[in-house]
This record gives structure tokens, C-alpha cells and sequence, in this order.
């Protein structure tokens, strides 16, 4: 059937892995790297917030009432570019903001186009069982995304600033293999 929205629906549980992945690594970054307190640690978390908000509603705007899936790649390269910025900017919490900001409005511009073409592409009479099959993937990808975190962190050893480089790294072959497989891109 319908390949291309299950694919998006992938694409779409990935960004809930690699959004779960942020918000939980943040807080370890901040208080290992940069010795934070929780105050920045939550207005970290609520800059991340904004960014999506802003990233979803820009795309929403650009898209002009159509699905846009040309913004998908611009947002994917947007996580992998921020994500680098994050392994290196913890000496500096205004910076570490910046790129958390521009990491959350790049995920915004990467997951409104693909959650709207599941909502165009899924048959009208099957549409909801595919909005919960996406439902279910997404929370699948937030529930690995803390076994991820144990692993690079706890069993691999990884400082927080290494686990961005590697989201960074994940998500630049996640954001070819998206390009090669849905031709809609």
C-alpha cells in the first residue's frame, strides 16, 4: 500500500527518538559539562519548546495551505548542524541557548511537513488507524530513546557534549536515507 506514509511515519518516530534523546541528554549536559543549575536547565528545555513551536509554525506558513516535504532536508540538516554546534558549545550558556533554539526550530520545519503528509497521503477511511500507528511508533522512539541514553552514556561511557555527536551523526544518515527512499523530497 502505502509506502511513502509509512516511511514519513518513521521519519516522524525518529524525530520523537532523537526529541526525547535532547530533552533527557540537555539535562546532564547542563548539570555535568556546565554546572548548571535547574532554573537553566529548565529555561534550556523551554528554549528547545519554543524553537519547535516556532520551526512548526513557520513551516506551517511557508507550506501556504500544501504539503511541503521540500522543508523536511532543510530541518534534518538544520538537527545535524545545531547537534554539532551542542557537542562543542558548553562553555558558553548564551551560545548553548542559540544553537538549542535553532536545534528546536529546525525540528519544527523537519516534523510539521511529515505529519502533514500523513494526514494527506493516509486513505480518508483508514487515516485515524494511521495517525495511531504513527502514535505508537513515536512513543516507541521516546521509549529506546532512554535505553539509547543508558547506552552511550552509562554503558558506552559517553560524555553528554559525545552523545549530541553522535544524534549528529545519526541523523545525517537517517536524513540521506530519507532523501533516497521518498522520491516526494
Amino acid at each position: 500500500g502505502y509506502p511513502s506514509v509509512y516511511r514519513s511515519l518513521m521519519a516522524g518516530a525518529y524525530f520523537w527518538f532523537v526529541g526525547a534523546m535532547f530533552q533527557m541528554n540537555i539535562l546532564i549536559y547542563g548539570k555535568e559539562l556546565m554546572k548548571v543549575g535547574d532554573l537553566k536547565l529548565s529555561i534550556f528545555q523551554m528554549t528547545v519548546a519554543a524553537g519547535i513551536g516556532l520551526g512548526s509554525f513557520l513551516a506551517g506558513r511557508l507550506s501556504k495551505n500544501k504539503v511541503e516535504l521540500g522543508l523536511v532536508p532543510l530541518g534534518a540538516f538544520g538537527l545535524v548542524l545545531f547537534s554539532l554546534a551542542l557537542a562543542f558549545s558548553f562553555g558558553s550558556a548564551f551560545n548553548t541557548s542559540v544553537f538549542l533554539f535553532l536545534l528546536g526550530f529546525s525540528g519544527g520545519i523537519f516534523i510539521l511537513p511529515l505529519t502533514a503528509f500523513v494526514q494527506y497521503r493516509s486513505p480518508k477511511e483508514k487515516r485515524g488507524k494511521f495517525i495511531a500507528v504513527g502514535n505508537v511508533m513515536a512513543f516507541t522512539g521516546v521509549t529506546i530513546a532512554s535505553g539509547f541514553l543508558w547506552l552511550t552514556g552509562g554503558y558506552f561511557k559517553l560524555n553528554p557534549a559525545e552523545i549530541f555527536l553522535v544524534l549528529a551523526v545519526m541523523t545525517l544518515v537517517v536524513a540521506a536515507h530519507i532523501m533516497t527512499v521518498l522520491p516526494e523530497f
